[in-house]
């Protein structure tokens, strides 16, 4: 109409900002007041955290490079490259920088679950990236390195249901063996004792992971002796929202033992004496 045209680009060789000419005759050439901008295809390397639980809000850190800041920068869960908008879940982002943009993830309802799933970035809201992918199956990583897919991961919550054993001396040491569904075996896998985090953990299967007792009274908690919350993460992040109750001891009670590998060293291990009988 009299206030706006569509136009489609030619396709160039070297990217960057070019003068944007108008004409309705093929003769007299009108400039326009900006400029027009040929990118290099955007690429995402990394994906911080690369998962987080469904019907939790969190802000993702992509890490890549030719990231332009622009209104229409945004991200989509799942797809393909070419594909009509709406099918999957697009987010608008903002570019930080160049190598570095933040996503909200989308907010998922029963009839919108996913899980993992391939995500495409464009900085026009038309062209997304990586290019060329025109299938994409749960269970093909053949588009995994040739095109730099990257992936973001929506698991279950997790429920927690038991911690064994349920208490141990305060200047920890040693794995408690904590028991629920939804963990998946993640790198970035943390339990946390009233948020003082474990050094380590150790996934076992989808119902079981082994969480190492911090130590304390080294940590300067109010939580050194009794009930702390025992909780697990998957993306060190967000944490369960069900908890457990680990009791910490400050000596060892009457009638166990508490175990030790060295005069400085000790586990959380509360040990029940055995009965001894007398022999007549």
């Amino acid at each position: 109409n009299g206030t706006w045209i569509k136009c489609v680009s030619p396709p160039v060789v070297t990217a960057g900002e070019v003068t944007f000419l108008v004409t309705l005759n093929l003769q007299d050439p009108y400039e326009a007041s900006q400029k027009y901008l040929y990118y290099e295809p955007p690429i995402i390397d990394l994906v911080d955290p690369p998962l987080a639980p469904t019907g939790q809000a969190l802000s993702v850190r992509l890490v890549g490079k030719h990231f332009v800041s622009t209104d229409y920068f945004t991200v989509r869960f799942g797809g393909v490259s070419i594909e009509d908008w709406g099918h999957h879940l697009s987010i608008k982002a903002i570019a930080v920088s160049d190598t570095e943009a933040v996503v909200d993830l989308p907010t998922l309802t029963p009839q919108t679950a996913i899980h993992r799933v391939p995500l495409y970035v464009s900085n026009n809201a038309q062209n997304f990236a990586p290019e060329g992918i025109l299938s994409w199956d749960a269970d093909d990583d053949s588009h995994d390195e040739p095109k730099m897919v990257r992936y973001f991961q929506f698991h279950d919550e997790l429920r927690l249901q038991q911690v064994d054993p349920e208490y141990g001396m305060t200047y920890g040491g040693g794995f408690v063996s904590v028991f629920g569904y939804g963990f998946l075996n993640a790198s970035s896998l943390s339990c946390a004792f009233s948020w003082i985090r474990s050094p380590s953990a150790i996934y076992v299967s989808a119902t079981h992971v082994m969480c190492e007792v911090p130590n304390q009274l080294s940590s300067n908690n109010n939580h050194a002796l009794g009930f702390s919350q025992l909780r697990v993460s998957l993306n060190g992040r967000d944490w369960s929202r069900t908890y457990l109750n680990f009791r910490f001891l400050g000596v060892c009670p009457i009638g166990h033992y508490c175990q030790h590998v060295g005069h400085e060293r000790y586990t959380i291990r509360v040990m029940e004496c055995e009965d001894r009988k007398s022999v007549v």
